[in-house]
């Protein structure tokens, strides 16, 4: 029997009883928990557009960052894994459940662009992809990748950017304290990645609890001069 490409889900498969369980293990069996040792703070969910599906685009610094973009947006989450977390056989079935698709990380598959297109077709389905890939040091982005821009560039897709400080304490001892999440004003997406890099790292600033180390800057800065020499080479052309 062949292997099935996680990345490829239609949307058939972002249903009631997908969103159920989601809804269940966010409302029902996490957030309880948290609440037990947190105190949770969210801001701006006015900011939130309605009726129509977006990319909520946070920041990365603890294992409970998922669970807690669902829990700001109030809205059902399609979540992007890693493709290698699809080889695990007791993960998989569950992660499947919860309406995630496969991303590679090293290169974007077509098959993952047109899932996140099918699900911006829902207008109720969101999007979310960590736009520095892995978890990073609370308060300064030092990591950022371009899959996000590339990918709401393609699925025309709104970006909302979302600062979450306090959730990297989960994994620690002791662990509790506050958790606070800051949501900002969502933004159209650029088909120049670099700039929509740029952008969503303003628009954390702006939420307070950020600031953008140097190497990103520099790694922003090296992919926009990677793309004008790109199209001035073809203009030459």
């Amino acid at each position: 029997m062949a292997k099935r490409n996680y990345a490829k889900r239609e949307t058939k498969e972002y249903n009631f009883l997908t969103e159920v369980f989601q809804w269940m293990c966010v409302w029902l069996f996490t957030m309880p928990y948290v609440f037990l040792f947190y105190k949770v703070k969210v801001e701006g969910r006015e900011n939130i557009p309605k009726n129509q599906s977006f990319l909520v685009a946070p920041t990365h610094s603890g294992y409970l960052d998922p669970i807690l973009s669902s829990f700001a947006t109030k809205r059902p989450i399609a979540y992007m894994a890693k493709k290698e977390l699809y080889d695990v056989k007791w993960l998989c079935p569950i992660i499947v459940a919860l309406g995630t698709f496969a991303v590679n990380r090293a290169k974007l598959e077509i098959a993952t662009i047109r899932t996140a297109q099918a699900i911006m077709k829902t207008n109720h389905w969101l999007l979310s992809m960590f736009p520095q890939g892995t978890r990073d040091n609370v308060g300064e982005i030092t990591k950022i990748n371009p899959g996000f821009a590339y990918l709401a560039n393609m699925a025309k897709a709104q970006i909302l950017p979302v600062s979450i400080t306090g959730s990297e304490k989960f994994s620690k001892v002791p662990f509790g304290g506050k958790i606070v999440i800051k949501i900002g004003k969502p933004f159209d997406p650029s088909k120049n990645m670099a700039d929509t890099m740029e952008k969503w790292c303003e628009e954390i600033v702006k939420l307070g609890d950020y600031q953008v180390a140097q190497c990103t800057k520099d790694k922003i800065e090296q992919i926009r001069a990677k793309k004008d020499k790109h199209e001035s080479a073809d203009s030459e052309g």
